[in-house]
């Protein structure tokens, strides 16, 4: 049984796109089973791995990932400075 998920964050403001697609970190374990794409000003992150827990503690990574670097992105731009790649 696979477990797959497909998440697509969309009409993500100005060059936070790339942002987040160079910040996430693959995990080596990852690599069969997880696809990042950078799709203009969207992200696609696709899971499919051979069971729906493993599917689940990837995705929770991934959610956990973008949460850490959206909040960065948000403190930086609430203390007036200027985001960088």
């Amino acid at each position: 049984m696979n477990g797959k998920v497909n998440v697509k964050l969309s009409n993500i403001e100005g060059k936070n796109a790339e942002l987040l697609y160079g910040a996430i970190r693959q995990e080596e374990i990852d690599k069969d089973l997880v696809t990042l794409e950078l799709e203009g000003n969207s992200l696609s992150i696709k899971i499919c791995a051979c069971s729906y827990t493993k599917t689940r503690a990837i995705l929770n990574s991934y959610i956990l990932w973008l949460y850490t670097i959206l909040q960065s992105l948000e403190e930086v731009e609430k203390n007036d400075r200027e985001i960088t790649p």
